[in-house]
């Protein structure tokens, strides 16, 4: 996960596209560790693949990942 991580955070670099993630979790959470990672991936490309497409002044990828209660928070 870590290396594709990077991978996307440099595709947005070569880019100029500003990107923010912040994950605040604690050692163990309630979601299966393959599934949480599928889903954060699916996102972040998600995230760059429709950056690419907007208008350049709007380019930016923001994400905020925190649990409140029993329940993981996603922003973007």
């Amino acid at each position: 996960m870590r290396h594709h991580f990077l991978q996307l955070s440099s595709m947005a670099e070569r880019n100029t596209i500003p990107f923010h993630v912040q994950i605040d979790l604690p050692a163990q959470i309630s979601v299966d560790e393959t599934d949480f990672c599928l889903v954060l991936s699916n996102l972040l490309e998600n995230a760059l693949e429709a950056s690419l497409k907007t208008a350049k002044f709007r380019q930016r990828i923001d994400i905020k990942i925190y649990r409140h209660a029993s329940n993981l928070i996603c922003f973007y």
